[in-house]
């Protein structure tokens, strides 16, 4: 090994061999042993195109850089580093960090640190390196000359850097840390707390390195979930965070860095679930209204952690959510699932769902372009309108595409732009300021609007209660042969789905009610958005209706089987409607008698 270059050689970036040197045969043995091999064809273009969405939503997006610097504090605060008095070497750096240029004393310690293997390895900052790999977004700025090329390559390289610098901020005074407790409890020499704080430092705070071969090849699936290798690295670090604290409370000289150790997993345990009461109890919010944020709130907010910040001049409740901030939000929201008020099929769906998402859930750009085939935005919407034009219908998918694959910095600087105008969005929300600039910090506040919350939620309900009208149809209209038992399940299954679905939008009313809505708004906005007066009243009621395949629906399957099959089949047909008229009897009248007992 040599730690400068020589020729025939080529370097490969892997801590803590990063920045020494190697022959190229070496160099593709470590590729191939982590997953790092290089594609070809097509998939070698979606994977580039995908790593270039991801850098724009990362690297390039000032929100995510600054929620990246704070969430960091809480790997400390987990490893019970609380002397913060070593901050001031973390910033003494702080040029040299950047242009590598500056104080020999302090680039001589920044790179005893990346020897050791403390900085410039964690796994969002090492998840950039390689997206910027895939993306190809360097070499293409490489070849190009111009004054915007240049801003661009200088814009690039120190939003990459500031990245870096948000975990190895926190990483340094972690060590510093944990160098002075081994020499003073454990009696270590300068030179042995070194390497045995580094090595602490790389098992406890996430370092994308000892990320392993399965999870770097999942990363680059242009399906799986965005950033794999966090979640990843929040479970391995977890472990040895509490097998480091029994470690310490065993040894001698080190049972108070042990204690604090334990101090520290408490605090990051207990802190955003003690903000959270806090904040609800200054606001007088009940567990109720609580639960009916949870209903109404975002689909990724439903189990998140909340900090309260008030009111507006509506009454309209303001609301932060920690999940962003916090990263070890991945144990708390499965646990904050369990804890809902909710059946528990639908906690230990959610549980599982919390636990695996992150790592198979879909992708960013794989999501936006489901959408558009769904035609169903993540809020409920419609992407386009099947009845516009295709000309309406190519803008409203091409604009539905860039919102969702912008750079992050685009989608700021169009907000911030769009509340300078006092614009409002297509749900009735206005565009905000103070929010604004609190995003530019890493701070985005939500304010639920119960009204815009139902009204997409309707959304969910018609496709619910029509997907459980269909799984019957399909029965009854095939012109196979069907077994009165293959019927009579089916008809079974879809009444059940209706049921679960009149009931799941049932406590969508109870939440908007307890979020301030009236009755006759309620009433409104159900009519407004395509739900029929009879269900409108069985939901202000309380009430499910009975319900069987409708006359229509008879006539229709009936034309179907004489223009397409025989008069055989059109009897058939009606043989099964008039099966499934008399299981609604019973079914409804064996309802009402449970309901009675």
């Amino acid at each position: 090994w040599a730690t400068a270059p020589i020729a025939g050689m080529k370097s490969h970036a892997m801590s803590p061999l990063n920045g020494y040197w190697t022959s190229p045969e070496i160099d593709r043995a470590f590729s191939d042993a982590l997953g790092k091999n290089d594609l070809h064809g097509l998939y070698d273009k979606i994977v580039q195109v995908n790593g270039m969405v991801k850098v724009g939503k990362t690297i390039l997006s000032p929100t995510t850089a600054m929620r990246n610097l704070q969430s960091a504090f809480f790997f400390t605060m987990a490893s019970g580093h609380f002397n913060m008095r070593h901050a001031g070497i973390a910033f003494a750096g702080f040029k040299e960090y950047f242009t590598q240029n500056g104080d020999e004393a302090k680039l001589k310690y920044l790179r005893k640190m990346k020897r050791l293997g403390v900085v410039y390895d964690s796994p969002y900052a090492g998840e950039m390196m390689r997206l910027l790999d895939d993306s190809k977004l360097e070499a293409i700025l490489a070849g190009k000359k111009g004054k915007a090329v240049q801003l661009a390559r200088y814009l690039m390289e120190n939003a990459k850097n500031f990245y870096t610098y948000g975990d190895d901020f926190w990483k340094i005074i972690g060590f510093e840390n944990e160098r002075r407790a081994l020499m003073d409890g454990a009696g270590m020499t300068e030179a042995e707390a070194d390497v045995e704080a580094a090595e602490r430092i790389r098992n406890t705070y996430p370092t994308y390195s000892m990320v392993g071969k399965g999870v770097q090849q999942l990363r680059r699936f242009p399906l799986a979930g965005t950033f794999v290798s966090f979640p990843a690295e929040i479970i391995r670090t977890s472990y040895h965070i509490m097998r480091y604290a029994a470690l310490d409370l065993k040894t001698p000289g080190m049972e108070k860095r042990g204690m604090e150790r334990i101090v520290g997993i408490a605090f990051v345990s207990s802190a955003a679930y003690a903000l959270q009461q806090l904040s609800a109890a200054m606001l007088g919010i009940d567990d109720d209204e609580e639960e009916a944020v949870r209903q109404l709130a975002a689909p990724w907010q439903k189990n998140s952690n909340m900090l309260y910040m008030g009111r507006d001049e509506k009454g309209m409740l303001r609301y932060f959510d920690t999940s962003f901030i916090d990263p070890y939000n991945y144990w708390k929201r499965p646990i904050n699932a369990i804890m809902r008020d909710q059946p528990w099929e639908d906690s230990a769906a959610a549980v599982a769902k919390e636990l695996f998402v992150p790592f198979f859930g879909t992708d960013i750009a794989a999501g936006a372009l489901f959408e558009v085939f769904a035609n169903k935005k993540d809020s409920g919407g419609q992407v386009f309108s099947e009845h516009d034009d295709p000309i309406s219908q190519s803008f409203d998918i091409g604009n539905h595409i860039w919102k969702n694959l912008r750079p992050g910095f685009v989608s700021n600087i169009a907000r911030t732009h769009d509340a300078l105008n006092g614009k409002v969005t297509s749900s009735g929300r206005v565009y905000d300021l103070e929010d604004e600039a609190m995003a530019w910090a890493g701070w985005r506040i939500t304010t639920l609007d119960p009204k815009t919350s139902l009204y997409y939620r309707v959304f969910d309900f018609k496709d619910a209660k029509r997907d459980a009208t269909i799984k019957l149809n399909k029965v009854i209209r095939d012109p196979n042969k069907i077994t009165d038992s293959e019927l009579k399940k089916a008809y079974r299954l879809s009444t059940d789905l209706r049921n679960r679905a009149y009931d799941e939008f049932q406590n969508i009313i109870h939440a908007a009610r307890k979020s301030g809505l009236k009755d006759h708004e309620l009433r409104r906005i159900m009519r407004d958005s395509g739900i029929s007066k009879a269900d409108v009243r069985h939901f202000m009621n309380g009430t499910v209706p009975d319900w069987s395949p409708s006359k229509a629906s008879l006539r229709n399957a009936i034309k179907k089987a004489n223009v397409l099959f025989n008069k055989d089949t059109a009897v058939e047909f009606r043989r099964r409607y008039r099966e499934i008229e008399k299981w609604k009897r019973k079914y409804s009248d064996d309802t009402k008698k449970s309901a009675t007992y």
